[in-house]
């Protein structure tokens, strides 16, 4: 197995600023309403979260980003451990 090196991105396309609908420039991040963990009138929290390394969503999101790498890296042919075409 080769060498691999762990990636630490705290923006998806990695620019700080982006145009907002408007076209001026706003912050690239989720906004303090998004951020807010307070239920709703339907008793529903729905916000963004760091996670910790050890989530199992941290884990599962390691996993497909990573096999969706290897597949752009080495071309439809990759393979994963079980054997199918990811």
């Amino acid at each position: 197995m080769g060498a691999f090196q762990i990636l630490y991105l705290q923006r998806s396309d990695g620019k700080i600023e982006i145009r907002g609908r408007l076209g001026t420039k706003e912050k690239n991040e989720p906004l303090p309403a998004q951020l807010d963990p307070t239920p709703g009138k339907d008793g529903i929290s729905d916000y963004y979260r760091a996670l910790s390394e050890d989530d199992a969503k941290h884990l599962e999101w390691r996993r497909k980003l990573g096999g969706m790498l290897a597949r752009e890296i080495q071309g439809s042919s990759w393979q994963g451990k079980d054997g199918h075409l990811h």
